[in-house]
Protein backbone atom coordinates (compact mmCIF):
# COMPACT_ATOMS: atom_id res chain seq x y z
CA UNK A 1 0.00 0.00 0.00
CA UNK A 2 1.34 2.96 -0.87
CA UNK A 3 2.61 5.17 1.75
CA UNK A 4 4.20 9.07 2.31
CA UNK A 5 5.57 11.16 4.95
CA UNK A 6 4.99 14.43 5.93
CA UNK A 7 5.55 17.14 8.59
CA UNK A 8 2.16 18.82 8.18
CA UNK A 9 -0.59 19.81 10.67
CA UNK A 10 -4.08 18.17 9.92
CA UNK A 11 -6.63 21.37 10.66
CA UNK A 12 -8.97 18.41 10.53
CA UNK A 13 -8.03 16.24 13.69
CA UNK A 14 -9.54 15.38 16.89
CA UNK A 15 -8.02 18.62 18.97
CA UNK A 16 -8.42 21.11 15.64
CA UNK A 17 -11.74 20.24 15.84
CA UNK A 18 -12.19 21.24 19.35
CA UNK A 19 -10.50 24.38 19.15
CA UNK A 20 -12.68 24.84 16.18
CA UNK A 21 -15.67 24.32 18.94
CA UNK A 22 -14.14 26.33 21.13
CA UNK A 23 -13.63 29.74 18.98
CA UNK A 24 -16.96 29.17 17.78
CA UNK A 25 -18.57 29.26 20.99
CA UNK A 26 -19.92 26.05 20.30
CA UNK A 27 -18.03 23.92 23.40
CA UNK A 28 -19.64 24.41 27.27
CA UNK A 29 -17.25 23.68 29.65
CA UNK A 30 -18.05 22.30 33.16
CA UNK A 31 -16.37 21.20 36.59
CA UNK A 32 -15.78 17.48 35.57
CA UNK A 33 -16.29 16.58 39.08
CA UNK A 34 -19.69 14.63 38.27
CA UNK A 35 -20.76 11.15 38.70
CA UNK A 36 -21.30 9.41 35.00
CA UNK A 37 -25.23 9.82 36.00
CA UNK A 38 -25.18 13.59 36.23
CA UNK A 39 -22.81 13.73 32.84
CA UNK A 40 -25.23 11.62 30.70
CA UNK A 41 -28.61 13.59 32.22
CA UNK A 42 -27.07 16.73 31.21
CA UNK A 43 -25.76 15.75 28.05
CA UNK A 44 -28.99 13.98 26.58
CA UNK A 45 -31.01 17.04 27.97
CA UNK A 46 -28.61 19.45 26.20
CA UNK A 47 -28.54 16.85 22.90
CA UNK A 48 -32.23 17.23 22.93
CA UNK A 49 -32.65 20.58 22.90
CA UNK A 50 -30.28 21.11 20.49
CA UNK A 51 -27.25 22.15 23.00
CA UNK A 52 -23.88 22.79 22.81
CA UNK A 53 -20.82 20.07 22.33
CA UNK A 54 -19.73 19.43 26.79
CA UNK A 55 -16.30 19.24 28.18
CA UNK A 56 -16.21 17.91 31.92
CA UNK A 57 -13.10 19.19 33.17
CA UNK A 58 -11.27 16.90 35.07
CA UNK A 59 -7.76 15.14 35.92
CA UNK A 60 -8.86 14.01 32.46
CA UNK A 61 -11.50 15.88 30.57
CA UNK A 62 -14.78 14.00 28.99
CA UNK A 63 -15.97 15.02 25.95
CA UNK A 64 -19.16 14.55 24.97
CA UNK A 65 -21.90 15.66 21.78
CA UNK A 66 -19.38 16.46 20.19
CA UNK A 67 -21.09 15.51 16.39
CA UNK A 68 -24.42 16.28 18.13
CA UNK A 69 -25.66 18.71 15.57
CA UNK A 70 -25.50 18.50 11.96
CA UNK A 71 -23.67 21.86 12.03
CA UNK A 72 -20.70 20.68 14.11
CA UNK A 73 -20.80 17.20 12.19
CA UNK A 74 -20.34 19.46 9.01
CA UNK A 75 -17.70 21.91 10.69
CA UNK A 76 -15.67 18.37 11.82
CA UNK A 77 -15.83 16.97 8.44
CA UNK A 78 -14.52 20.40 6.32
CA UNK A 79 -18.06 20.18 3.98
CA UNK A 80 -21.97 19.47 3.80
CA UNK A 81 -23.06 16.31 5.11
CA UNK A 82 -24.35 15.59 1.04
CA UNK A 83 -20.74 16.51 0.35
CA UNK A 84 -19.26 14.06 2.50
CA UNK A 85 -21.34 11.53 1.19
CA UNK A 86 -20.68 12.17 -2.16
CA UNK A 87 -16.73 11.61 -1.72
CA UNK A 88 -17.97 8.21 0.12
CA UNK A 89 -19.94 7.48 -2.35
CA UNK A 90 -17.05 8.03 -5.08
CA UNK A 91 -14.28 6.34 -3.15
CA UNK A 92 -16.68 3.08 -3.25
CA UNK A 93 -18.13 3.47 -6.51
CA UNK A 94 -14.56 4.24 -8.38
CA UNK A 95 -12.43 1.93 -5.71
CA UNK A 96 -9.94 5.28 -6.35
CA UNK A 97 -6.43 5.05 -5.19
CA UNK A 98 -5.51 6.60 -2.39
CA UNK A 99 -2.39 6.51 0.28
CA UNK A 100 -2.09 7.18 4.14
CA UNK A 101 0.16 10.30 4.62
CA UNK A 102 2.21 10.07 7.94
CA UNK A 103 3.85 12.12 10.43
CA UNK A 104 5.93 12.08 13.31
CA UNK A 105 4.09 11.01 16.27
CA UNK A 106 3.38 13.00 19.83
CA UNK A 107 4.57 11.79 23.17
CA UNK A 108 1.85 8.74 24.81
CA UNK A 109 2.07 8.05 27.98
CA UNK A 110 1.06 3.64 29.18
CA UNK A 111 -1.65 3.95 31.48
CA UNK A 112 -4.38 1.54 32.81
CA UNK A 113 -7.69 1.13 31.51
CA UNK A 114 -9.15 1.66 34.42
CA UNK A 115 -7.67 4.99 35.12
CA UNK A 116 -9.97 6.32 32.01
CA UNK A 117 -13.19 7.75 33.47
CA UNK A 118 -15.25 5.04 31.92
CA UNK A 119 -18.11 5.80 33.99
CA UNK A 120 -21.61 4.37 34.21
CA UNK A 121 -24.77 6.11 32.58
CA UNK A 122 -27.37 4.60 33.77
CA UNK A 123 -28.47 2.95 37.04
CA UNK A 124 -29.28 -1.02 35.25
CA UNK A 125 -25.99 -0.46 32.81
CA UNK A 126 -23.22 -3.52 34.15
CA UNK A 127 -20.49 -1.09 33.91
CA UNK A 128 -19.33 2.25 32.22
CA UNK A 129 -18.38 1.06 28.32
CA UNK A 130 -15.95 2.25 25.76
CA UNK A 131 -17.99 3.39 23.02
CA UNK A 132 -16.23 6.02 20.55
CA UNK A 133 -13.42 3.71 19.83
CA UNK A 134 -12.80 2.83 16.28
CA UNK A 135 -11.55 -0.29 16.29
CA UNK A 136 -8.99 -1.07 13.25
CA UNK A 137 -7.90 -4.68 12.28
CA UNK A 138 -7.30 -6.45 8.87
CA UNK A 139 -7.06 -4.58 5.85
CA UNK A 140 -7.67 -1.21 7.63
CA UNK A 141 -11.14 -2.41 8.24
CA UNK A 142 -12.67 0.15 10.92
CA UNK A 143 -16.16 -0.06 13.02
CA UNK A 144 -17.45 1.66 16.17
CA UNK A 145 -18.01 -1.19 19.10
CA UNK A 146 -19.14 -1.02 22.25
CA UNK A 147 -16.60 -2.41 24.92
CA UNK A 148 -17.32 -3.20 28.52
CA UNK A 149 -14.12 -3.47 30.45
CA UNK A 150 -13.70 -6.25 32.43
CA UNK A 151 -9.78 -5.70 34.32
CA UNK A 152 -7.15 -3.94 33.02
CA UNK A 153 -6.19 -6.78 31.29
CA UNK A 154 -9.55 -8.10 29.52
CA UNK A 155 -12.76 -6.67 27.87
CA UNK A 156 -15.84 -7.65 26.37
CA UNK A 157 -16.40 -6.19 22.55
CA UNK A 158 -19.93 -5.92 21.39
CA UNK A 159 -19.33 -7.31 17.29
CA UNK A 160 -22.19 -8.88 16.69
CA UNK A 161 -22.09 -11.99 14.00
CA UNK A 162 -22.87 -10.03 11.11
CA UNK A 163 -20.34 -7.26 11.59
CA UNK A 164 -16.59 -6.98 9.46
CA UNK A 165 -15.19 -7.77 12.77
CA UNK A 166 -16.53 -11.08 13.55
CA UNK A 167 -15.86 -12.26 10.09
CA UNK A 168 -12.37 -12.01 11.05
CA UNK A 169 -13.13 -13.71 13.58
CA UNK A 170 -11.97 -17.41 12.37
CA UNK A 171 -8.86 -16.91 14.51
CA UNK A 172 -7.67 -14.62 17.27
CA UNK A 173 -7.58 -11.16 15.52
CA UNK A 174 -5.41 -7.92 16.47
CA UNK A 175 -6.54 -4.65 16.56
CA UNK A 176 -6.15 -1.19 17.42
CA UNK A 177 -8.62 1.14 19.05
CA UNK A 178 -8.15 4.93 18.23
CA UNK A 179 -10.38 6.58 20.99
CA UNK A 180 -10.64 10.33 20.85
CA UNK A 181 -9.72 10.22 17.25
CA UNK A 182 -10.19 12.32 13.43
CA UNK A 183 -13.92 13.13 12.99
CA UNK A 184 -13.33 11.75 9.45
CA UNK A 185 -12.57 8.20 10.82
CA UNK A 186 -15.70 8.59 13.35
CA UNK A 187 -17.71 8.93 10.00
CA UNK A 188 -16.66 6.49 8.06
CA UNK A 189 -15.95 3.97 11.02
CA UNK A 190 -20.11 4.84 11.54
CA UNK A 191 -21.16 4.00 8.17
CA UNK A 192 -22.65 0.07 6.92
CA UNK A 193 -19.98 0.10 3.79
CA UNK A 194 -20.12 -2.86 1.38
CA UNK A 195 -17.29 -5.56 2.24
CA UNK A 196 -13.56 -4.94 1.00
CA UNK A 197 -13.95 -1.31 1.85
CA UNK A 198 -10.78 -0.23 3.70
CA UNK A 199 -12.18 3.00 6.36
CA UNK A 200 -8.86 4.38 6.78
CA UNK A 201 -8.29 4.84 3.37
CA UNK A 202 -11.69 6.07 2.66
CA UNK A 203 -11.55 8.56 5.70
CA UNK A 204 -8.27 9.83 3.88
CA UNK A 205 -10.03 10.53 0.50
CA UNK A 206 -12.78 12.29 1.54
CA UNK A 207 -10.52 14.68 3.86
CA UNK A 208 -10.66 17.97 2.64
CA UNK A 209 -6.60 18.35 3.12
CA UNK A 210 -3.90 15.90 3.73
CA UNK A 211 -5.32 13.62 6.46
CA UNK A 212 -1.98 12.44 8.98
CA UNK A 213 -1.74 9.55 10.57
CA UNK A 214 0.98 8.02 12.66
CA UNK A 215 2.48 4.12 13.06
CA UNK A 216 1.83 2.85 16.25
CA UNK A 217 2.88 -1.29 17.04
CA UNK A 218 0.14 -1.99 15.20
CA UNK A 219 -2.19 -0.47 12.72
CA UNK A 220 -2.08 2.91 12.16
CA UNK A 221 -4.09 5.81 13.74
CA UNK A 222 -5.31 9.61 12.72
CA UNK A 223 -2.69 12.23 13.92
CA UNK A 224 -3.97 13.33 17.47
CA UNK A 225 -5.60 9.97 18.69
CA UNK A 226 -5.66 10.96 22.27
CA UNK A 227 -6.06 7.15 23.46
CA UNK A 228 -4.23 3.92 21.39
CA UNK A 229 -5.17 0.54 22.76
CA UNK A 230 -3.66 -2.62 21.27
CA UNK A 231 -5.41 -5.91 22.22
CA UNK A 232 -6.73 -9.47 20.55
CA UNK A 233 -10.26 -10.40 20.27
CA UNK A 234 -10.51 -14.14 21.00
CA UNK A 235 -11.82 -16.22 17.84
CA UNK A 236 -13.27 -18.92 20.78
CA UNK A 237 -13.86 -17.11 24.46
CA UNK A 238 -16.70 -15.25 25.27
CA UNK A 239 -18.44 -13.32 27.97
CA UNK A 240 -21.66 -12.07 29.03
CA UNK A 241 -22.07 -8.13 27.71
CA UNK A 242 -24.32 -5.87 29.19
CA UNK A 243 -26.96 -4.63 30.08
CA UNK A 244 -26.57 -1.32 28.62
CA UNK A 245 -29.42 1.48 28.37
CA UNK A 246 -29.74 2.01 24.77
CA UNK A 247 -31.69 3.87 22.06
CA UNK A 248 -34.84 2.17 22.36
CA UNK A 249 -35.58 3.55 25.56
CA UNK A 250 -34.65 -0.16 27.13
CA UNK A 251 -31.77 -2.10 28.47
CA UNK A 252 -29.66 -4.15 26.22
CA UNK A 253 -29.97 -8.20 26.96
CA UNK A 254 -27.27 -10.11 28.14
CA UNK A 255 -25.57 -11.86 25.37
CA UNK A 256 -22.15 -13.65 25.35
CA UNK A 257 -19.90 -11.56 22.78
CA UNK A 258 -16.10 -12.13 21.94
CA UNK A 259 -13.50 -11.42 25.16
CA UNK A 260 -10.62 -8.98 24.23
CA UNK A 261 -7.45 -9.36 25.78
CA UNK A 262 -5.58 -6.04 26.51
CA UNK A 263 -1.44 -5.58 25.41
CA UNK A 264 -1.04 -1.97 26.16
CA UNK A 265 -3.30 1.33 26.65
CA UNK A 266 -1.54 4.92 25.72
CA UNK A 267 -2.69 8.09 25.94
CA UNK A 268 -1.29 11.64 24.90
CA UNK A 269 0.03 14.09 27.12
CA UNK A 270 -3.08 16.18 28.19
CA UNK A 271 -5.30 13.87 26.06
CA UNK A 272 -9.02 14.16 26.39
CA UNK A 273 -11.09 11.08 27.07
CA UNK A 274 -13.89 11.11 24.31
CA UNK A 275 -17.45 9.24 24.87
CA UNK A 276 -21.40 8.80 24.13
CA UNK A 277 -24.54 9.47 25.79
CA UNK A 278 -27.02 6.79 24.69
CA UNK A 279 -30.39 6.21 25.26
CA UNK A 280 -33.76 7.54 23.86
CA UNK A 281 -33.48 9.08 20.48
CA UNK A 282 -32.18 11.93 20.00
CA UNK A 283 -28.79 11.38 20.79
CA UNK A 284 -25.14 12.24 19.29
CA UNK A 285 -25.65 8.85 17.32
CA UNK A 286 -28.93 9.82 15.88
CA UNK A 287 -27.14 12.91 13.78
CA UNK A 288 -24.16 10.88 12.82
CA UNK A 289 -26.25 7.87 11.36
CA UNK A 290 -28.30 10.64 9.73
CA UNK A 291 -25.37 11.98 7.73
CA UNK A 292 -23.60 8.32 6.83
CA UNK A 293 -27.11 6.98 6.09
CA UNK A 294 -27.49 9.30 2.90
CA UNK A 295 -23.56 7.40 1.53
Amino acid sequence: MPLSATNQKDNYSFTSFLQKLTESNYLEIFDGDKSGFEIASQASDICKSGGKALLFDGDIPIAVNLMASNKRIEQALGMSIQSAADKARQYIDNKTETQLSFTKSPEYEEIKLTSLPIKKHYKGDVSGSVNMGCVISEGYSCGIYRIQPLSDSKAVINCHSDSDLAAQLTKDTPVTIALGTSPHLIYTAAASLPAGIDELLMASYIHPETMLFISTDRFPVPIDTQVIIQATVSATEKHPEGPFFNYTDNYSKVSDFPVMSLESVKMIRGGIYHTTITGKMPTETTYILNAVSII
